[in-house]
Order: C-alpha cells, then structure tokens, then sequence
C-alpha cells in the first residue's frame, strides 16, 4: 500500500492537471499514487495529458473516464475512493497543489497517533493566472470549537486516515456544496483529528473552482441544514 492516495477530478483543463501532478512529483516523500478522474472532458488534450501522466509513471497513476460529466463531486471521489490504496487519501483538485512536503509531515502526524481520523494544514491562496499568493489560510477554520458549526473547507489542505471512510461512510451524494464540510465534521465527531500550524499546501483561485461551473441551481442552505442536522 501507498502511504498516501490523491484524488483528482479533472474536466478540460490539462494545463492544471499537469500542474497538479507535478506537485506529486516533487514531493520529498515519494510514496503516494495519483487517481484521476477525467469526468467527461471535451477537450482532447486532457487525455493526452493523462496518457503522458500514465506512461511516465505507469506504477503510480490509475486513470478513469466517464463519457458525460457528473455535476456531483461527492459521486467522483466516491468513484476513485473505491480504488484508493494509500494509508491516507488527500483530495487534490486540479487547480490546486501540495508544497513538497505535504506527504513527509502529514503522514508523519497522522500514521503516529493512531486515534487521528485526519490531519490539516493551512494553506496558500495562489491567484493561477499571475501565479501570485495572494492569501494565506492558516487555520481553515477547522479549530475543534468551530468545525461542528461553521462551514469550512478542505481545499486540498487535509489527509484522512484511509480505513475511515468504511467505517464512518463516504462523501454525502445527496448535497451538492459543503461535501468537504460534511465529511469533516463526520470525522471529527467521531474521532480525533490534529491542524498543524504550517503552510502545505496551496488553493487555486481563478474564475471557477468546481469541476464544471454549476451556477446558482443548488440551494447552499438547504445542504447547510441537512449537515447540522446530522
């Protein structure tokens, strides 16, 4: 098994996916495989980009493909959580990145104390066009006093403790924001969890950070009150 598995979910934007992976690839610790989901992308060249991925690092990537995209991202991780093998699982959107020593520290914090359900770390908000900081998250609002009540999010920036999942269930498929928020707070409340006070990792800004734009149809209340009743 991997020390840790990363799930990206990619749609039409191959310059990012590249960037995301290269993130892996310069990674202090080298122990991790990479699970992409191409959800539906009409451009071409992600494919390509994947095959490049797959042939350069055959042993640490697994690719899947759907025909149509699914404007569900709790239905995709789901997906790739299935074939996820690490010790911890980390999301890695394609827009965002892990700082080169995500998996040696995380890991680390996560695999020694055996009650940990996760770990975070804070991290930087990259505008992608500049490529500048343009803000930091230090503490992504994941103190134990806050995260059972106010929303948060994971942004690439926290490493779940993989045999979790089967025991507490999956990311909700029945919410279409706050997934990240949900599946937090059901960690946390049954378990432990630890922030470490370091910069890991970074969160992409541009002008849409879902897979696919999914505009004003969802009802961001609703999903808020169906997690606080949980």
């Amino acid at each position: 098994m991997s020390k840790a598995s990363f799930l990206t979910v990619t749609y039409n934007r191959p310059d990012l996916l590249r960037r995301c992976h290269e993130s892996l690839k310069n990674q202090t610790d080298q122990d991790w495989e990479h699970l992409i989901l191409d959800n539906g992308s009409t451009d071409t060249e992600v494919r390509e980009v994947i095959r490049k991925l797959k042939t350069n690092d055959f042993d640490r990537v697994q690719s899947f493909r759907w025909n149509n995209n699914i404007d569900n991202l709790s239905v995709c991780w789901n997906y790739l959580l299935k074939f996820a093998a690490g010790h911890g699982v980390s999301i890695l959107d394609d827009d965002n990145t892990k700082l080169s020593e995500f998996i040696a520290v995380m890991s680390e914090e996560l695999f020694t104390d055996g009650s940990l359900n996760f770990v975070t770390c804070g991290f930087q908000i990259i505008e992608i066009a500049e490529n500048k900081i343009i803000g930091v998250n230090q503490d992504n609002l994941l103190a134990p006093r806050e995260l059972q009540f106010r929303s948060c999010i994971d942004g690439g920036s926290v490493l779940y403790r993989r045999d979790v999942f089967d025991r507490l269930g999956y990311f909700s498929e029945d919410i279409q924001t706050n997934e990240d928020w949900d599946i937090l707070r059901r960690f946390d409340k049954y378990g432990k969890s630890k922030h470490l006070n370091r910069i890991l990792a970074t969160y992409g800004c541009h002008a849409t950070n879902r897979t696919k734009y999914l505009g004003s149809k969802y009802d961001n209340k609703h999903d808020v009150d169906i997690i606080l009743s949980r």
